[in-house]
C-alpha cells in the first residue's frame, strides 16, 4: 500500500505555503562529496538522519580518493568504502514466490563512468562475498560487457532464482550522469515494478530473459559496500571506475516528477553548491501559484523583484526544504499592489 499523504500550511511574505510529503517515507542514504564530513580521506558521512557513515579502504591502493576540485570520489576496479552502521536498513527484502510484497525502494547514483571490461563495475551492494558468483543479497552497478549497460541483480543465494534487471540506454563518459533505479515493492517482478532512469528520463528497462523467477530472501547481514566486492571471482576486482559525485537510498518508489526534480535540468541541486534557479516556479501575476519538489534540508529563498531592468531581485523569506512538495500561493488580501515572485535555492 502506497504511503498516505499529509499536508500543512505556513503563511510567510504575504504567501501562504503549502507542504505535501508521503507519510513514513525518507530518504535513509545521502552521500555527497560536496559535503563529504570532517574527514574526507578516511570516511564519507552520510547526510541522512540514518548517519550510516563509509569508511574507506585501509589499504592505500584500494582506497577510494576525495577529489575535491572535482565533488567526488574517484574509483578504480580494486577502490571499496564500508558503510558503518545500521545495515538493515537496506536489506529490501522481496520474497517473490512467499509474498506478494516486498519492500519498496529507490537507489540513485550521480555519476561519471571509465569504462572498463572488467567483471562487473559495482557502484554499491549489499551481499554476502562467497566468490562464486551465488551471492545473497543485491547488486547496483555498470557491466564491463557494454559501457551503456546497466545492471540491478537479487539473489537468494544463487544466480538461478534470481532477478536480474538492467538497462542498456546508460552513458560512459563526460559529462556526469544521474542513474536512477525504483521498484515499488509489489507481486512477481514485470517491468512495470521496476524502473530505470538516465538523467531524470524513463528509458527501456529489460528483465535478463527467465531471470525474473525470484524465489526466497535477500535478507543479510553485510553491510553496504562502495565498489569492489568479491561476489564472482575471488581476487578479480569489479568495482566501481571513475567518479562518485553523490549516492541516495530512499525507503519508497521516487515518482518520475522526483526523479526529473532532482536531474534538475542538469543542474543537479548538492548542498552548498550554488544552483540556478528552479525552474518554471516564476509567476507573472502574484495570484498564481509556484509549485516544485524540494529537497530535505536545503534553503529556498522567497524573492521579490525590484527592478526588472537591471533583474534586481530581494529576497523577502527562507524556507528549510522538508523533502516533500512545496506550494506558494498569494496571500495578500484582493486589490493589493501585483508583485512579481519567484523560489530560488541558496
Amino acid at each position: 500500500m502506497k504511503p498516505y499523504t499529509l499536508r500543512c500550511l505556513l503563511a510567510v511574505a504575504g504567501l501562504t505555503i503549502a507542504f505535501t510529503f508521503p507519510a513514513g517515507a525518507a530518504r535513509i542514504l545521502y552521500l555527497d562529496a560536496a559535503a563529504p564530513g570532517a574527514s574526507p580521506t578516511t570516511q564519507w558521512d552520510d547526510l541522512s538522519g540514518s548517519g550510516y557513515h563509509f569508511a574507506n579502504d585501509a589499504s592505500p591502493t584500494n582506497q577510494a580518493v576525495y577529489n575535491a576540485a572535482n565533488l567526488s570520489y574517484d574509483f578504480n576496479v580494486a577502490s571499496r568504502m564500508v558503510g558503518t552502521g545500521d545495515e538493515s536498513l537496506f536489506d529490501f527484502d522481496t520474497p517473490f514466490g512467499n509474498s506478494p510484497s516486498g519492500d519498496p525502494f529507490t537507489i540513485m547514483a550521480y555519476v561519471q563512468q571509465i569504462f572498463s571490461s572488467e567483471q562487473s563495475m559495482l557502484i554499491v551492494s549489499k551481499t554476502t562475498e562467497p566468490g562464486n558468483g551465488q551471492f545473497l543479497g543485491w547488486t547496483f552497478g555498470g557491466n564491463g560487457d557494454f559501457a551503456t549497460r546497466f545492471d540491478f541483480n537479487m539473489q537468494p543465494s544463487n544466480n538461478v532464482e534470481r532477478l536480474y534487471v538492467r538497462t542498456e540506454s546508460g552513458q560512459s563518459g563526460p559529462p556526469p550522469m544521474l542513474l536512477t533505479l525504483t521498484h515499488n515493492g509489489l507481486g512477481v517482478p514485470s517491468l512495470g515494478d521496476m524502473k530505470w532512469y538516465v538523467n531524470g528520463s524513463e528509458v527501456p528497462l529489460l528483465i535478463m530473459g527467465n531471470e525474473n523467477n525470484f524465489i526466497g530472501s535477500v535478507v543479510n547481514d553485510e553491510q553496504l559496500v562502495l565498489g569492489d566486492e568479491d561476489v564472482g571471482s575471488v581476487g578479480v576486482a569489479n568495482g566501481w571506475s571513475g567518479s562518485l559525485f553523490f549516492l541516495e537510498i530512499y525507503d519508497h518508489e521516487l515518482t518520475a516528477q522526483e526523479v526529473a526534480a532532482r536531474w534538475h535540468g542538469g543542474d543537479v541541486i548538492r548542498p552548498g553548491v550554488l544552483s540556478n534557479l528552479v525552474p518554471s516556479v516564476q509567476v507573472i501575476e502574484t495570484k498564481g501559484a509556484m509549485t516544485f519538489d524540494t529537497f530535505a534540508g536545503l534553503t529556498y529563498l522567497i524573492q521579490q523583484l525590484d527592478d526588472p531592468a537591471i533583474d534586481n531581485w530581494t529576497t523577502t523569506s527562507t524556507l528549510i526544504g522538508t523533502g516533500g512538495v512545496m506550494t506558494g500561493f498569494d496571500a495578500d488580501p484582493p486589490g493589493s499592489p501585483g508583485r512579481t515572485l519567484r523560489f530560488a535555492i541558496e
